[in-house]
């Protein structure tokens, strides 16, 4: 069976890569959806990882200014949060967001942190539109 070209399908997106040291949240990625009506999906990783818990929280707006929570329904599947619980396997996990929303803000809401981890996110999104090759 071939194998099927899908650069030309999607782009990856690199959110952020943050040492973070203290309880906050992070805004790791602002997103404009406006052509990726096909699919989006976010990942979250982590390395130096020393203590503290990393949870990935969305937000969506229609317009860039107006944040709100994203509801439950709107996420495909769920992610590990980064935490001393996790093995190093799971310190990678995506979410897919299927909201109808333009944009999508991803943060990262630490916990427990002193020394912390090095955090990062990176988007995929699956274009509506592709190039004539």
């Amino acid at each position: 069976m071939p194998i099927n070209d899908i650069r030309n399908d999607i782009a990856v997106f690199y959110g952020t890569s943050e040492a973070i040291t203290t309880d906050t949240t992070t805004t790791v990625g602002d997103f404009d959806l406006q052509e990726y009506g096909t699919g989006f999906a976010v990942a979250l990783g982590a390395s130096a990882y020393t203590d503290g818990t990393y949870t990935l929280a969305f937000l969506d707006s229609d317009d860039d200014v107006t944040y709100t929570a994203v509801a439950a329904a709107d996420l495909v599947g769920s992610y590990v949060a980064v935490s001393a619980a996790t093995t190093q396997l799971a310190q990678m996990s995506a979410t897919g967001y299927v909201g109808a929303k333009r944009y999508l803000r991803v943060t990262i809401v630490s916990t427990s942190t002193s020394s912390g981890a090095t955090v990062f996110c990176a988007a995929i999104g699956n274009k509506e539109v592709k190039p004539v090759l």
